[in-house]
């Protein structure tokens, strides 16, 4: 297959048995059958290869390990879609502004494959740069920044700036055309809150603003991308309500243990077939 030899196939026959000697249409047969199963060999290395090539991206795009934050249970998970060979455009990132501040981010950028982990890294870089003005300003900078690069693309942001400095947590979160976080209160209570923002990239000149609330200790706070509550079964969404639902049932578990259940949840509601990246971030005052 494509000018390369992948192995042979050999066939015999059995004295005695009766059989005439192999016919021209006979060799025509099996060298049809070798043909298709060549090319079937080389498709299947071929997938391998990008495969791991995607692998190796994606793992490039998302941190190595979550930092310790003092005060704070942290979790983080990314699970590529049914297609694996493509690298996804979901991710998540936490990183250090200051002494007692951190920024927390769950993103999706426009598409798959070398162009989604172009922007990825775009975007992860910007918000790196900028996330020390607030959440409301590293938003517009990653905004500018895919307009300046002149692709027509886009994302969208889920941005959280922690303070740790006293009691509990304070939170500022910006979203921008992405699922709003949810707060999971100690006695299962699940709020989500109110704060939207255009898609970023999209518009000419888009305002972004922000909520901030504070979190006690025990209290969750949840970010997801929207592969989550838009998991498809047939004509049937996850949805809104049956993620809030896990989110209650759950919240007495910590950031890990929550997001591997609620993972094991979605995959199970799918029939094994999640098509679209799922990116999960949990946090937890201690």
């Amino acid at each position: 297959a494509r000018e390369r030899v992948l192995g042979a196939i050999s066939l015999s026959l059995l004295r005695g048995g009766g059989r005439q000697p192999y016919s021209r249409e006979d060799l025509a047969f099996v060298t049809e059958v070798a043909s298709h199963a060549a090319v079937a060999l080389d498709n299947a290395r071929l997938y391998e290869q990008q495969r791991d090539i995607a692998g190796i991206l994606q793992s490039a795009l998302l941190p190595p390990s979550l930092p310790e934050v003092a005060g704070l249970e942290v979790a983080a998970h990314h699970r590529p879609g049914l297609d694996g060979a493509e690298i996804g455009g979901d991710f998540y990132d936490l990183f250090q502004t200051g002494p007692t501040n951190w920024v927390a981010v769950v993103g999706d950028v426009c598409g798959k494959g070398p162009a989604a982990a172009a922007l990825t890294a775009l975007v992860r870089h910007t918000l790196r740069a900028t996330a020390d003005g607030g959440p409301e300003e590293a938003v517009a900078r990653v905004h500018d920044a895919i307009r300046s690069s002149g692709e027509h693309t886009y994302c969208t942001l889920c941005c959280a700036a922690l303070d740790t400095n006293g009691s509990g947590v304070s939170v500022q979160v910006t979203t921008a055309g992405h699922p709003e976080p949810r707060i999971v209160g100690r006695d299962g209570a699940v709020r989500r809150l109110n704060v939207t923002g255009p898609l970023v990239g999209a518009l000419d000149a888009p305002v972004y603003g922000s909520e901030t609330v504070h979190l006690a200790a025990g209290e969750m706070f949840f970010m997801c991308s929207d592969g989550v509550p838009e998991a498809r079964r047939n004509d049937d969404v996850f949805g809104d309500r049956r993620l809030e639902a896990l989110l209650s049932e759950l919240s007495d578990l910590g950031p890990q243990e929550l997001i591997t259940r609620l993972e094991a949840e979605i995959v199970r509601f799918v029939a094994g077939r999640q098509r679209d990246d799922l990116a999960f971030f949990a946090m937890r005052p201690t």
